[in-house]
């Protein structure tokens, strides 16, 4: 996998294509500055590191950074791109003063500054299979925002449809070079893009990635496949499409429709079922021949729900090529599988001689259970009460299904879970914790990186190519 784009470095953030570039982008400020992110961004600093240059300067919790040099700056992004030196002058706020503060990196190449978190913007569309839609209430808060916004798609890869970026949002993206972005596709053609993602207007997106293919930027694409809907003849156009727009378009994964039960209300759809699997896959594989000899890459990947579904071994690491797609279910059972003596070894240790039951969704249930299970573990399947049967993977269990689960465990048998079930607080979709399952059934649970897990949308995932680190 390629190596993080570290925004955060010692010198700071400067794209090499951009070396250079600054007087030509100074005359696109008045129309960045006067946008509607600029003025309700405050880049306000939460700490400020102990003995470190900031705190040096002066600069307290609360003060808020208004500019770098004369570059105005409207969230940590914009921090980085600008303080590109191991000297700047910036301009912050207390109060109603404002004030003027010269910065030198200290030997670790940081300010000292920690600025608050980014607050996402969320998303205006309706789409026909939004699984935010679906879920039932009482989870975690954070679940039910409906987040759309290019910054988060590059720091955390989050996925975006771009249907809210403003032409000065995409200029901002090829000037500092925000790249790679996620981006939710489902279709290319205007009228079914509009109609699967609930818009009153146009869902063109091609002369987008037109423009962030001239600009440089690469993007990773997804297609949600909704059976019926946007398969077959349409898939195709949408795939070949997206490989028009090559290299910009760096990877195409097919993941299947995730449906929950709670669907009251909403369109009509179906899950993707084995038969629907065993077309993709076999229309993935075609393509992927023909890409290989037309681009160099197989560009087009299928999910590893489609193999798992239809019964079928997943790919080797090599056509897998740099993994790019990892975290939206391309290539972790692959992942998984490489690792699984790692892992039956640190459960045995973890354990302390005792059984151990790995946790799973049902979908890999049978494929945990040849990989894994050994003397002294075991795997168990957890059927998904909270969202229903049809949603299967380990990522989307919430922790009473696996407390129910855990009822049938045997004595002293130690409960393997995957951590993907947990949010970075450690808690579960239902907002329950592990301990608090322990102290309910009684038995240890061990919390491990399984490798096949899904994250759910609404948790920021871990960074993908622009890493924010915690000190500036």
């Amino acid at each position: 996998m390629p190596a993080p784009l570290v925004l955060s470095g010692v010198r700071g953030f400067v794209p090499p294509m951009l070396a250079g570039s600054r007087t030509a982008a100074v005359g696109r400020r008045a129309e960045i500055a006067g946008s509607s992110e600029d003025r309700e961004a405050m880049l306000k600093i939460e700490a400020v590191k102990e003995n470190s240059p900031a705190e040096k300067a002066g600069l307290r919790s609360g003060d808020v950074l208004t500019s770098v040099g004369l570059e105005k700056v409207r969230d940590v992004i914009d921090f980085m791109f600008h303080a590109d030196a191991d000297s700047i002058r910036a301009t912050a706020k207390r109060e109603s003063r404002t004030f003027s503060v010269g910065l030198k990196r200290n030997g670790q190449g940081i300010f000292g500054i920690r600025f608050e978190a980014l607050r996402p913007r969320t998303c205006p569309n309706r789409c026909i299979f939004c699984f935010v839609d679906q879920l039932p209430g009482g989870l975690r808060r954070s679940l039910y925002v409906k987040d759309e916004d290019y910054r988060f798609s590059f720091l955390y890869g989050n996925f975006i449809t771009m249907t809210n970026l403003r032409e000065s949002e995409l200029e901002r993206i090829v000037e500092q070079r925000l790249s790679p972005l996620y981006v939710s596709v489902h279709s290319t053609e205007p009228d079914l893009r509009a109609r699967m993602l609930g818009l009153s207007g146009s869902g063109d997106l091609l002369p987008k990635l037109e423009a962030l293919k001239q600009g440089g930027i690469d993007v990773h694409a997804q297609i949600v496949l909704c059976p019926g809907v946007n398969d077959g003849t349409h898939l195709r156009r949408t795939v070949n499409d997206l490989a028009g727009v090559f290299p910009c378009v760096r990877s195409v994964a097919v993941v299947p429709v995730g449906l929950t039960r709670h669907r009251r209300g909403l369109p009509r759809l179906r899950s993707v079922r084995r038969q629907d699997a065993a077309r993709l896959l076999d229309s993935v594989h075609a393509w992927q021949a023909g890409f290989s000899r037309e681009l160099g890459t197989r560009f087009v990947f299928a999910a590893d729900e489609m193999y798992l579904q239809n019964g079928e071994s997943v790919p080797r690491r090599s056509e897998y090529e740099e993994f790019p797609q990892v975290e939206n279910g391309v290539g972790l059972v692959r992942v998984f599988l490489e690792k699984a003596d790692s892992l039956r070894r640190r459960v045995r240790r973890r354990a302390q001689g005792r059984p151990a039951a790995v946790l799973t969704g049902k979908l890999a249930e049978a494929m945990l259970r040849t990989a894994l299970e050994a003397e002294g573990i075991r795997v168990i399947g957890v059927r998904n009460r909270l969202l229903g049967d049809s949603v299967t993977v380990a990522g989307l269990l919430g922790g009473k299904d696996i407390l129910q689960a855990m009822r049938g465990l045997g004595p002293g048998e130690v409960a393997v879970v995957c951590e993907d079930c947990l949010n970075q607080d450690g808690l579960f979709l239902d907002g329950l914790t592990p301990r608090e399952l322990e102290e309910v059934s009684g038995h240890k649970i061990i919390i491990e990186g399984l490798g096949h897990g899904k994250r759910c949308r609404g948790d920021r995932g871990p960074a993908k190519r622009g890493e924010v680190h915690a000190f500036q």
